[in-house]
């Protein structure tokens, strides 16, 4: 082993900005490109988000921006991808994202255990992971785990496969495959080197096989949040002219955006949080196919230059057009008239070729970007100011233009604004009424001129709709008075901590446990005497000879299997 004084640092160190590159991507935190999810809950999880100021539950498929904290209680595990990278939360764990983007990932690990397995690292690129002892910074591809430590006890930093390197304020020191770092003391911080020591959670960890995608697959889906997960939930093929296709194992009637619920999350508003293990690429990148009667996911349209495939995508909250129905066709396929009256929402997936016009307000090359894996032209889509330059765009944007029309949904914007379960309160909507609909101009694209924009025909005569019917919405609804992160209808009114969870587990009170007198002196069951099991009548057992009597089949002498010809090897 090897000892190194690390020089003076102070253990509130935890609560800095990482090292590095973290200043220079603050500046587009505003509208972030690059998102880790919530993949994997086992137990209980807890999440912070300073957009919301207070702690909810965390569920699967909730996408991880800067500034959220995420907490794994007691007995808990807590999955977060990011790109094609994993982070596993061990029990009582609370880490802090900092930074995400294509090229940097910078987080605090507050407290307890985390296991990083960092994968498609390019040149430059790299992680930070800021602990009460100074900063690990990961630039290779590998598995590392950290141990926060506290006070009492060491932060330790364990290299399975790559190469870490620890930061102190003036001071480093470089871990190695094999190799465990053990980081003590406070204001002066001493680093023991020696070999790898793994936890149970790290074994555990190590059981988990990595899978990945087929080699047909594009570079770039690998850097899609939540592709990696695809492949235990369906297969991967190849069409003409639409490249590699994901079909998910799914029943008949199942169609995309149809079984989840609409989040409001900032800074993109409306987000779409899929209830299926899988469904966080397939809603947020690429685009969704009908095709041979099934549905596919297509993350990269068509044959794209091969220097193409490493531009990093962008994000989506949710990659639909969004229309409005007038009342009497909501109230036709089941919508009640009591919520009828707040507004009805529609929206259909968007297919291959249909440009994703953001309802939020993004900057021209936002838009190219965005589309640029899905929309085989794209410099001509907006102009420099955001103004439709395909003029043919406003017409394909109508619902009933829109290619996956058949998977229409519509929902009363009560129940969208509440965070509802789109499969119980939703309808699908036939096509003979997204004639009359009206597709909901994008705030963050200019050039919808107002004929795009229609009021709807005039309901059917027979139908049963409000004495005063309301017009239909030309907008998305408003955001919540209290913004929730999910489930807000089952949390909304329980108290929140102000302070991290774990305080309240460590302050509540415990049940006392009868001592064992107590145990022992309550009565137990009599157990009959040795005496009264002898005297029952045993069923008698032949004795030896019997069996030495009985005839025996006869075995053949060893000579008879050694003359029998054997099978030549």
């Amino acid at each position: 082993m090897r000892h190194i004084v690390l020089g003076t640092i102070y253990v509130c160190c935890c609560l800095m900005a990482p090292f590095g590159l973290a200043a220079g991507h603050a500046a587009n935190a505003e509208l972030p490109t690059t998102v880790g999810e919530i993949a994997e809950v086992q137990g209980k999880a807890m999440l912070f988000s300073p957009h919301v100021g207070e702690w909810a539950l965390a569920v699967q498929n909730y996408p991880i921006i800067p500034g959220d904290t995420i907490y794994a209680a007691p007995n808990s595990r807590v999955g977060i991808a990011i790109t094609s990278s994993e982070i596993r939360l061990s029990s009582d764990t609370e880490l802090r994202i900092a930074s995400i983007a294509s090229d940097y990932v910078g987080s605090t690990l507050l407290q307890g255990e985390a296991f990083f397995s960092v994968r498609g690292l390019m040149p430059g690129d790299q992680y930070e992971i800021s602990t009460p002892r100074g900063t690990v910074i990961i630039t290779h591809d590998g598995q590392y785990d950290v141990i926060a430590g506290n006070i009492g006890t060491p932060t330790e930093v364990t290299v399975l496969t790559g190469m870490a390197i620890f930061h102190a304020r003036d001071s480093s020191i470089t871990i190695y495959k094999g190799q465990t770092a053990y980081l003590e003391g406070s204001n002066s911080v001493t680093a023991t080197v020696g070999a790898e020591r793994l936890s149970p959670f790290a074994r555990e960890m190590l059981s988990t096989k990595y899978v990945g995608t087929p080699d047909f697959v594009p570079p770039a889906v690998a850097q899609m949040t939540g592709s990696d997960q695809l492949l235990d939930y369906g297969s991967w093929s190849q069409l003409p002219d639409y490249g590699a296709i994901w079909y998910p194992r799914v029943g008949p009637e199942w169609a995309p955006y149809h079984d989840g619920y609409w989040a409001y999350i900032e800074p993109w508003g409306w987000t779409w949080i899929d209830n299926d293990p899988w469904g966080f690429a397939p809603f947020h990148y690429g685009r969704w196919l009908h095709h041979g009667g099934r549905w596919g996911w297509v993350p990269i349209y068509g044959a794209v230059g091969a220097t193409q495939y490493y531009r990093a995508p962008v994000y989506a909250p949710a990659l639909v057009s969004f229309f409005s129905v007038s009342p009497a066709a909501a109230i036709s396929v089941g919508i009640t008239i009591d919520t009828v009256s707040s507004g009805v929402i529609g929206w259909v997936p968007l297919a291959p070729g249909e440009p994703y016009l953001p309802w939020y307000r993004c900057p021209p090359n936002y838009i190219r970007q965005i589309n640029s894996y899905a929309v085989r032209n794209v410099s001509h889509l907006v102009s420099s100011d955001n103004v439709l330059r395909d003029p043919t765009v406003v017409n394909i944007y109508k619902p009933m233009h829109l290619r996956n029309r058949q998977a229409a949904m519509v929902v009363p914007a009560t129940e969208m604004r509440q965070g509802r379960p789109v499969a119980r309160y939703g309808r699908s909507l036939p096509e003979t009424f997204l004639a009359s609909a009206s597709a909901i101009p994008p705030s963050g694209v200019r050039g919808f001129v107002a004929a795009s924009v229609r009021q709807p025909s005039s309901p059917s005569a027979g139908l049963r709709r409000p004495k005063q019917e309301p017009p239909p919405l030309r907008q998305l609804p408003s955001a919540p008075s209290q913004p929730i992160p999910p489930p807000m209808q089952q949390y909304r009114q329980q108290p929140q901590p102000a302070r991290p969870p774990m305080q309240q587990y460590r302050q509540q009170p415990q049940p006392a446990r009868p001592p064992m007198q107590q145990y022992r002196q309550q009565p137990q069951p009599a157990r009959p005497p040795m005496q009264q099991y002898r005297q029952q009548p045993q069923p008698a057992r032949p004795s030896m000879q019997q069996y030495r009597q009985q005839p025996q089949p006869a075995r053949p002498p060893m000579p008879q299997y050694r003359q029998q010809p054997q099978p030549a090897r």
